[in-house]
């Protein structure tokens, strides 16, 4: 059942909207309300066909689409013939065009193509319940397990038959033309298998280049950090000063030390040659790690305290801070009898009463 095109009843009207109208009449059609005049809700068909329809296909649970159910093609079971569609695969598939007369009492015979497996599913056919085909798998009537009891009856008391087949048309070549070289005709499956390998190959190549880039990108920072002089080149970081009675004492100790290892290392690398090497400041800083490391301590005790402080004020105000103190008492009272019984015998072992 359905159609390919969209009736002449629920197409748009010239001005490009549809026959009805949406009208509000009640409460009890407020979910969308009702067509007066016409189909009134426009759509798109499974086909990409616009057309109008006169419902929606559930309002009452939100969904407010409209219902093209008629015009979308689906099987009707009641007027429906299961070798339909292997009779249309068998005469259509691999051809540009086909025809065939629509004929109940007319035989279909078709060649095998093993691309298209052109045969009789005997599976799906069984599974309707109904007897399996005759044993030809290339050659059916349109009746073979059909049910035809809800179908139309015509104008002269037969039965009316109607078959909607929706195909695509695809070619399995490519032709490509280029310029000076002429067409080349390509199958499709092995060009995309061919583009397929290329497009990993451009991937593996950006991945090296990225990682090349980034390999020139250190070495080209390592040359330019030679070939720079920064105060970090001639700076020297020095901890565990010597004991020293004020900084400018300090510093003249320290300002002699490093001439003096200066102009010998001087000496060293460039005998017999003037090198002008001298000390340009000298700075200190106080280290306050420890003092950090302290604040942090006294915060985290803070944090204890304000805890242990809260626990404390519950624990009255629930009457249970007594038996909680004496508890407390009991073990402080047995880990001093633990310190002192491990201090007394461990300088001499042998006094153990174990022993």
């Amino acid at each position: 059942m359905g159609s390919c095109d969209c009736p002449a009843a629920q197409m748009l009207t010239e001005s490009g909207s549809c026959p009805g109208r949406v009208t509000f009449p009640a409460e009890s059609a407020g979910l969308g309300g009702e067509c007066f005049g016409g189909p009134c809700f426009e759509g798109v068909t499974d086909l990409d066909q616009v057309c109008c329809a006169e419902y929606l296909t559930d309002p009452a649970n939100d969904d407010r689409s409209p219902d093209l159910s008629d015009v979308n093609i689906s099987p009707n079971f009641g007027c429906h013939s299961p070798a339909a569609q292997f009779i249309a695969n068998g005469i259509c598939l691999g051809s540009q065009n086909c025809t065939f007369v629509l004929d109940n009492t007319h035989e279909y015979n078709w060649d095998y193509q093993e691309k298209y497996e052109t045969v009789c599913d005997l599976d799906a056919l069984s599974s309707t319940g109904l007897n399996s085909p005759a044993a030809s798998c290339s050659s059916m009537l349109l009746d073979a397990h059909s049910n035809f009891t809800d179908c139309p009856a015509s104008m002269d008391g037969g039965r009316a038959y109607e078959l909607v087949v929706v195909g695509v048309c695809a070619d399995d070549f490519m032709s490509l033309s280029f310029p000076y070289l002429g067409e080349f005709t390509f199958e499709k499956a092995t060009l995309i298998q061919f583009i397929s390998y290329v497009d990993c190959g451009i991937i593996v190549a950006f991945l090296y280049a990225i990682h090349w880039l980034r390999v020139k990108e250190q070495e080209s920072i390592r040359q330019a950090d030679g070939n720079v002089c920064t105060p970090s080149d001639y700076t020297v970081l020095v901890q565990g000063l010597p004991p020293h009675e004020n900084l400018k004492s300090l510093e003249a100790t320290l300002r002699a030390h490093f001439s003096q290892a200066l102009s010998e290392f001087a000496g060293v690398e460039k005998k017999g040659e003037e090198k002008d090497l001298s000390i340009f400041d000298i700075n200190f800083a106080v280290n306050n790690r420890q003092e950090i490391n302290i604040m942090k301590t006294r915060g985290d005790l803070a944090r204890l305290k304000d805890k242990l402080e809260n626990e404390v004020y519950w624990m009255k105000k629930f009457g249970k801070y007594k038996g909680k103190v004496s508890m407390q008492l009991t073990l402080f009272h047995v880990g001093l009898c633990s310190c002192w019984f491990v201090s007394h015998f461990a300088s001499s072992p042998a006094n153990l009463p174990w022993q």
